[in-house]
């Protein structure tokens, strides 16, 4: 294909150079046009479409950036390429940044024009290519869906049928497996998303024959099989068995391996139990779905065989973890201690990594949906009377069960944020409930100056240990208790003063049965002596 080149540049030896020192015509390029300055540029462009477009930065009347900017607007692909002086490489780099196709630094060679403008041609035939494949699969998408193979394959894989009953259908649709020794791989798309999250049916398809396209093919080069749709995200092979059993297990290891190479996704792939005749495949099928839901450990890009899960003790379930590291969990969360809590939830997370304790991956999510529901009861407790609160964390526990996560580090990453979320809501109901004791607490040294109040009275009035309270006061209030207190009478004595209260009666009033003590106290705190500071606000 010949593509078209247009080149813009202030310099008429630099145009003439490029267009007429390089044998175009070789590399399946026809010059087309050339422009002085970025305006007349600009027309250029918009009459003859070229397909590469080689444009010099600084020229008249429209540098090279803006005319850049001007044809990304009018939206002809062609590709971009820069000439820069020194001292305009920063603004090729943005331009690059912005989409150019590449840029060349002057002083240049007639070969490095001819090497850019080749790269430049070599990624528009493969930017063709790719629209052409895109083209041809959205019309076998179309066109060449087999309807009838994939309702009998479905079908089959159900309801359990005599090879009698079976025989003639099978030859009907030309299936390509022989009907005996036979298994059945079951095979999902790694995180598959809904059409709404994904981008809508028509990508969610393309994914899929996509995919199909591989599977077939890769089965195709090792045994006889077919390829069913098993759902939005799921494929079921069923395929002869190899002549030995793991001949399949490596099929569908490299049914995996082309996926991943071949694709921008990844599949889980569960072989099921061998299946001598067609009136197997349910069983099979039943079995591989079984090895297909250990993906939940692996979390995607992984083989599992039905056979190997036999050797799975009976009793994992009930091996996992234990009473008592729930019971740890609990009352740390309770105490809104997250560290504590994060630490005791990895511990119960190692009885589901290891293998010989490892309960099936059905009963690790119920185990999981367990611990979470306990640590939302939790938080349900602490709540109390706040019905909202209440509300709130019954709502996020439903919203679990109704999406609940689909991989063992997925319930992980859910169990740990909710752990953390929980622990870190109760800390702050503590820390609100403990702000409002404190309060209450200066609130009743105010109104009882005239009191002997101590931190011991004072913590059993708030129901709080006496080094808890202690030091709950100074965190709140920035002083200790005695401080507060303290100071408290002592502008309460200025106040009484002011007033023209006797210092022996301010020292009644305010808990000091010794005058002497209290006029020491008052000129400690405000370096004068009662008399001293009547005498000075008397003026």
């Amino acid at each position: 294909m010949m593509l078209k080149l247009c080149v813009i540049d202030d310099s008429r030896i630099v145009c003439n150079g490029i267009m007429n020192n390089i044998r175009w015509a070789e590399h399946g390029i026809e010059p087309a046009g050339t422009a002085m300055d970025g305006e007349a540029g600009l027309a250029l462009v918009r009459r003859v479409r070229p397909d590469i477009l080689i444009t010099d930065i600084r020229m008249p009347r429209k540098n090279g950036i803006e005319l850049f900017r001007d044809v990304l607007d009018l939206g002809w692909p062609c590709k971009v390429i820069l000439i820069s002086g020194y001292t305009d490489f920063e603004y090729a780099q943005e331009a690059v940044r912005l989409g150019a196709f590449d840029f060349v630094s002057k002083p240049f060679l007639a070969e490095e024009i001819a090497a850019v403008v080749n790269k430049a041609k070599a990624r528009i035939v493969a930017e063709s290519e790719e629209a052409e494949r895109v083209r041809g699969l959205e019309s076998r998408v179309r066109e060449s869906l087999p309807l009838l193979r994939q309702e009998f394959v479905q079908l089959l894989l159900r309801v359990a049928s005599t090879p009698e009953q079976t025989a003639k259908r099978w030859d009907f649709l030309q299936l390509p497996p022989a009907m005996t020794d036979l298994v059945v791989l079951a095979v999902e798309i790694d995180g598959a998303e809904p059409p709404a999250a994904s981008g809508g049916i028509l990508d969610i398809e393309l994914v899929r024959f996509s995919l199909s396209n591989i599977l077939e093919e890769t089965v195709a080069q090792a045994t006889r099989g077919i390829v069913a749709r098993d759902g939005l995200s799921r494929f079921a092979l069923v395929v002869n068995a190899g002549p030995d059993a793991d001949a399949t297990s490596q099929l569908a290891e490299l049914c995996r391996e082309h996926v991943e190479r071949y694709s921008r996704r990844t599949v889980s792939i569960g072989v099921g139990s061998p299946a001598p005749t067609v009136r197997e495949l349910p069983e099979s099928y039943r079995h591989a779905l079984a090895a297909l839901s250990y993906s939940f450990f692996s979390g995607g890009n992984s083989v599992f065989r039905y056979a190997d899960l036999a050797d799975r003790p009976a009793d994992a379930r009930f091996q996992a973890y234990s009473p008592d590291s729930e019971k740890e969990l609990l009352l740390y969360a309770r105490a809104g201690n997250k560290t504590r809590a994060l630490e005791a939830l990895s511990a119960i997370y190692a009885g589901f990594d290891d293998k010989r304790t490892q309960v099936a991956p059905d009963g690790t999510a119920a185990a999981f949906l367990k611990l979470a529901e306990a640590l939302y009861d939790v938080l349900a407790s602490a709540a109390g009377k706040d019905a909202d609160a209440r509300s709130l964390a019954a709502g996020e526990l439903r919203a679990l069960r109704a999406d609940a996560p689909r991989t063992l580090a997925a319930w992980k990453e859910t169990l740990d944020r909710a752990c953390a979320d929980v622990c870190d809501r109760i800390a702050a109901e503590r820390t609100h409930e403990s702000e409002a004791d404190i309060q209450r607490s200066v609130a009743y040294i105010k109104a009882h100056l005239q009191e002997s109040l101590t931190v011991q009275s004072l913590a059993r009035l708030a129901c709080l240990s006496t080094s808890y309270f202690a030091n709950l006061f100074k965190k709140q209030t920035g002083v200790t208790v005695a401080q507060f207190i303290i100071a408290e009478r002592m502008n309460r004595a200025k106040e009484l003063l002011a007033e023209g209260k006797q210092v022996q009666e301010i020292a009644a009033m305010l808990g000091y049965e010794d005058r002497v003590y209290f006029s020491d106290a008052f000129k400690k705190h405000t370096g004068l002596t009662p008399s001293e500071y009547r005498q000075r606000i008397s003026g």
